[in-house]
């Protein structure tokens, strides 16, 4: 491998665990969570996905301006992200900046991962208007 060769796939949710362990951030979960999130509202949704886009700003101009992404990547990042909440591995903390945490609990039944991915799914119209209202706020607050 030389250092011209990309790095191998980054399996997010291992490392997150991983770090998260060494550090003892873990949190209970339980299926209610796991319901909870499959049946959010638009509204909540739309608050939870303003948080992480403001949280991940930098990447989001990253990805666009320095990787030409497009807007299928942005809805991929985004998705990504939602996952990581699913899963309750991405928290907000009292500042309302992310925290990372391992999971304790039953992992999400295959109906609960189905629902939950139809959730996310269905985010796709939410997400491009939030991107646009949070990035050209921060751009006004430069």
């Amino acid at each position: 491998m030389s250092l011209n060769d990309p790095p191998p796939p980054l399996d997010l949710p291992s490392a997150v665990e991983k770090y998260c362990m060494e550090r003892g951030e873990v949190v209970e979960i339980s299926p209610s969570y796991y319901q909870w999130f499959a049946a959010m509202g638009d509204e909540v949704m739309t608050a939870l996905i303003r948080l992480l886009v403001r949280n991940r700003a930098d990447d989001i101009n990253h990805l666009v301006f320095k990787r030409g992404g497009n807007e299928a990547d942005m809805l991929n990042m985004v998705h990504t992200w939602l996952r990581l909440v699913a899963r309750c591995y991405i928290q907000f903390g009292p500042d309302e900046s992310l925290v990372f945490f391992k999971p304790v609990g039953p992992a999400p039944t295959n109906e609960e991962v189905e629902n939950i991915q139809a959730r996310i799914a269905s985010t796709d119209a939410l997400i491009k208007p939030v991107i646009v209202d949070v990035l050209g706020d921060m751009k006004k607050e430069l």
